[in-house]
């Protein structure tokens, strides 16, 4: 999952109340604003195992965030993290602000088999943040990621800043991520500045090469640092942005480098093609031994703004390039770039050898930010537009009024199968996008619209603040 700046396991259905029957194309269930008198943003979302949705975000609300009885029912100031879970049906369970008394924000969040949750994100805040005992209980710098786990009813378990005296969060809106194995171990990947604190001796890359390198920290699901590396070049910048562990326990890393050199070893492209970045894929076994590593990008400026695993344990990669070339394969659904920057989507198999890539974009900027993908392989994207032409037949909203959330499903081969714009006349983006097994897809981001968000009898319909979190509920045919 990924996030960006403001632009301007199998379910009981009739247990989570799912309303609507499955069609011939996917269809909306409800839409919902989240927020209160202030600004709020939501660029993460996953559903648990029992299928309730787990939203992340930010907000700067002292009121409407928080049920009685969470963990933190007082927002703490500047920006507070939240944390929140919602049914099937669009109601809330239980939510609660995470944060000190400066700047907190949560970005993308995981669930493990025990229903426990990890959410990730960045903090500025001297309090509030780590439990007694964590790897790391004060903060170092200007600003630090911060780890936590949560029960399944939204209480931490522990947590844990992570960070140097740099910073640890790029300002690029794509960083950091976490994800989690099949046997609890928790990996941390995002960005630094930071010199220190950040790698474990002998690990691959224990010292910072470049302006900014990338780092992926293994934690057990105590909170204990297994391992720890940065990962970079000498003559560039290199930032992660999104994580995943296939079946044998190896940790597929996804991010952007301007590197040209220790980034790539084996895989699709051993060369950085030119322009302000590349997207880079590493792939690293469960001692933190690289395996293999790629760039991803033609001549002009590419991002991988996100990963997912699909079967077979090959890897889906998404983002948006400026690229012309190297990007996209012939009889996908679109190997022209259309101008500016378009929204992209590969398939990697286990080895690193691209399999497709295709584009999705207009003659103006479209933005791909967050990827899941079905146990079939059918593949779900969150991004953002602003120009007409992208949505398909029977869409369920087809009108651009400004900066639109974008909703989009591919084939396992690449071939376009539905999209939708998200949006009404404000400007919004999605960020985060999930997939359960019950046959439906959630999709979150952040909204100035005061129509066509949300929908009768939704939890909140209307826009609290200059800007809301949002979410949405879309049933899904094609699964």
């Amino acid at each position: 999952m990924t996030r960006v700046s403001w632009m301007f396991g199998s379910v009981a259905v009739a247990m989570l109340g799912v309303v609507g029957d499955a069609s011939a194309l996917p269809d909306r269930e409800w839409g919902t604003y989240y927020g209160g008198s202030s600004g709020e943003s939501a660029p993460g979302v996953v559903f648990d195992n029992f299928g309730y949705l787990i939203v992340v975000g930010s907000t700067s609300s002292s009121a409407g965030m928080a049920t009685s009885g969470a963990f933190d029912t007082t927002f703490g100031g500047a920006v507070d993290a939240f944390i929140s879970q919602w049914d099937q049906a669009g109601s809330r369970v239980w939510s609660t602000y995470y944060g000190g008394s400066a700047e907190d924000y949560f970005l993308d969040a995981v669930v493990n088999d025990d229903n426990e949750i990890y959410a990730v994100g960045s903090t500025k805040s001297t309090s509030g943040i780590a439990t007694s005992g964590a790897h790391q209980t004060s903060l170092s710098g200007t600003n630090d990621v911060m780890l936590v786990k949560f029960d399944d009813a939204g209480d931490p378990l522990w947590a844990t800043y992570y960070g140097g005296p740099g910073v640890e969060v790029a300002g690029s809106g794509n960083d950091p991520a976490v994800c989690v194995g099949g046997d609890g171990s928790v990996y941390l990947v995002g960005s630094t500045t930071s010199t220190s604190q950040i790698a474990t001796p002998g690990s691959h890359q224990p010292s910072k090469s470049g302006t900014t390198d990338a780092f992926i920290a293994k934690f057990s699901s105590a909170g204990v640092r297994s391992w720890a590396t940065y990962y970079g070049g000498t003559d560039g910048h290199t930032i992660a942005t999104g994580c995943a562990v296939d079946s044998a326990g190896n940790v597929l890393v996804g991010g952007e480098t301007a590197a040209t050199n220790g980034i790539a070893s084996g895989g699709h492209d051993n060369t950085f093609n030119g322009g302000a970045s590349d997207g880079f894929v590493v792939k690293f076994n469960a001692s933190g031994v690289r395996q293999w590593a790629t760039y991803y990008g033609g001549s002009e400026a590419d991002t991988i703004a996100a990963v997912s695993l699909a079967p077979s344990d090959n890897l889906v990669i998404a983002g948006h390039s400026e690229s012309t070339n190297f990007i996209a394969t012939g009889g996908t659904h679109d190997w022209t770039h259309n101008g500016g920057k378009d929204g992209f989507v590969a398939k990697l198999n286990s080895a690193g050898v691209r399999q497709w890539g295709t584009f999705l974009g207009t003659a103006t900027d479209d933005y791909f930010h967050d990827v899941d993908v079905s146990p079939s392989g059918v593949i779900y994207i969150a991004g953002q537009t602003s120009f007409p032409g992208l949505a398909t037949t029977d869409a369920w909203d087809a009108t651009v009024l400004g900066w639109e959330g974008l909703f989009a499903t591919f084939s396992a081969t690449g071939a376009l199968v539905y999209s939708s714009y998200n949006g009404g006349n404000g400007g919004e983006g999605l960020f985060g996008v999930a997939f359960n097994s019950s046959g439906v897809a959630a999709m979150v981001g952040q909204t100035a619209s005061t129509v066509d968000i949300a929908t009768t009898g939704a939890f909140d319909t209307a826009l609290s603040g200059p800007t809301d979190a949002f979410i949405t509920l879309v049933r899904l045919f094609f699964v």
